[in-house]
């Protein structure tokens, strides 16, 4: 856990931050190739990045404050403006309603695109990921002593770690940072005042891992893909499964769990994801590539050069030049 990464004068330069400009640059590269070999120009990346960032932004927000609706309406502004508090489901479905409407906007087909993009969607997300490992947000399940063999925690505890507390200005634990330590007390997992936070599983890296194999199967997958959407169906049949599976390691419970405690809010929608993936794969397959651009409008007559006149033509050279000029 490291969250602020350096210190320029005043000015922190959080980890999670510089994790998420430097997965954007590897995926902004990375899709600006495989458009390239598709014909779009890599401007139309750019402007779709920007399009997909804010709207991703929002709705990774909104989605986090309906889940915990009870604290943003005790202290709106708080929430607003923290620096914890996304879901990534709901940054992911926003940021595809956004790219429906941009694709729509530019006629550019949204299924190949979606092809183009999603292998840089993984990679950026595995960047966060490690961001989130060194802010100490989205942590994992505890691993306390005396708990039962069979038990997950118990059977992954050579992985677990432990975060160190940090101290604000007063020399009390900070309330910026520290999450695990007060969600553990929170729980009733810590006493309060304790001097550090239980061990817990790294299931940011975990995940972060998961996105690079995934990653690497989206790529050999684009150069043998069969139709368009293939890759975007394939990342959504294998990252639900894989989220839902990770749920079970993580202990935040404020991201949102239901039916006491039984399912949390990204596992119910990694359920409905996984099952639009297979219906989208089924209608999908055998349809061929399409192009990525729609046919473009017909060019405008061109209008030919005026005849030069019998003035013009009988003139020598230094005539033409003169009369050209006129």
């Amino acid at each position: 856990m490291h969250p602020i990464l350096i210190t320029i004068g005043n000015f922190p330069v959080g980890t999670y931050g510089m994790a998420i400009v430097l997965g954007l640059a590897a995926a902004l590269w990375a899709a600006g190739r495989r458009a390239r070999a598709r014909g779009l120009h890599p401007d139309f990346v750019f402007d779709l990045t920007f399009v997909l960032l804010l709207s991703g932004f929002i709705g990774a927000r909104l989605v986090a404050i309906l889940v915990d609706w009870r604290d943003f309406t005790a202290d709106p502004w708080a929430m607003i403006f923290s620096r914890q508090g996304f879901v990534f489901w709901g940054g992911f479905l926003t940021a595809l309603a956004a790219a429906v409407w941009f694709c729509r906007r530019r006629r550019v087909a949204l299924i190949e695109v979606a092809d183009i993009v999603t292998p840089s969607l993984v990679l950026a997300h595995a960047f966060g990921r490690v961001g989130c490992f060194m802010a100490g947000c989205c942590y994992g399940a505890a691993c306390p002593a005396g708990l039962p063999p069979g038990h997950i925690p118990h059977l992954l505890g050579r992985l677990a770690v432990r975060y160190p507390l940090l101290s604000d200005a007063a020399g009390q634990p900070s309330a910026m940072f520290n999450f695990a330590y007060w969600g553990q007390i929170d729980a009733g997992l810590l006493a309060p005042g304790a001097g550090a936070p239980l061990p817990l599983l790294p299931v940011q890296l975990f995940e972060a891992a998961g996105n690079l194999l995934i990653f690497a199967g989206l790529l050999w997958l684009w150069r043998r893909r069969r139709f368009s959407g293939q890759v975007f169906a394939a990342y959504m049949l294998v990252y639900s499964p894989m989220r839902f599976g990770l749920e079970f390691l993580r202990g935040d419970a404020a991201r949102g769990v239901w039916f006491g405690g039984t399912l949390s809010t990204s596992q119910i929608i990694s359920l409905a994801t996984f099952a639009g993936a297979l219906a989208f794969w089924a209608a999908r397959r055998g349809r061929g590539i399409v192009a990525p651009i729609a046919a473009p409008a017909p060019a405008a007559d061109v209008v030919a050069p005026p005849a030069p006149s019998a003035r013009h033509a009988a003139a020598g050279p230094r005539r033409r030049r003169k009369l050209a000029r006129r």
